[in-house]
């Protein structure tokens, strides 16, 4: 049991957390003109956003993995617990005391795009907001009270994205579990 407290560590710890967005995080859905484009175009841009935040987390690097969060940000764990900005980066720091290796196997895939707000988003001024369906994982080693041992775990989550004219922030995360 104590193992599993240990992975819903590594599970808050690796959660859409986001590193820096590339140079130019807003040009391509930015020039999108239809619906498919712009879902293409967002898609990749927060791919990228997580490929940054697993090397960002393998540096243990945790102001990158927390540059792309949105000030408002919440995490909901799959108990309903609520955890805000300032809860997360202590978490991070936790599970960083303990972590030895983030292995190879780690990474987030957006399995799908659930929704989006508004719903002509190539066209809005304002706020645009993305919601995906993001599978995690976390495989590595970790330092356990009885040693150290291998981990290995794999979660979905529902992220809530908004488009900033910095790039994508991340506003929301909710575990739905494995």
């Amino acid at each position: 049991m104590k193992h599993a407290v240990a992975l819903l560590a590594g599970a808050l710890a690796l959660a859409g957390c986001a590193a820096p967005a590339p140079s130019s995080p807003v040009a391509r859905s930015d020039a999108a003109a239809t619906l498919t484009a712009w879902l293409d175009a967002a898609q990749a841009e927060v791919q990228a956003v997580h490929a940054s935040l697993v090397e960002a987390r393998r540096r243990r690097d945790i102001d990158a993995a927390l540059a792309a969060r949105a000030p408002d940000f919440a995490l909901v764990a799959v108990d309903g617990s609520q955890r805000d900005l300032a809860a997360f980066e202590q978490a991070l720091r936790r599970f960083d005391a303990r972590l030895l290796e983030i292995g190879p196997a780690t990474g987030m895939t957006i399995d799908r795009i659930e929704d989006w707000s508004p719903r002509r988003p190539w066209d809005a001024q304002g706020e645009v907001l993305l919601v995906l369906r993001v599978r995690q994982r976390l495989a590595g080693q970790y330092q356990f009270d009885d040693g150290p041992q291998a981990v290995a775990w794999e979660t979905l989550a529902r992220e809530t994205w908004r488009r900033t004219p910095a790039g994508w922030r991340q506003v929301r995360v909710e575990e739905l579990g494995g």
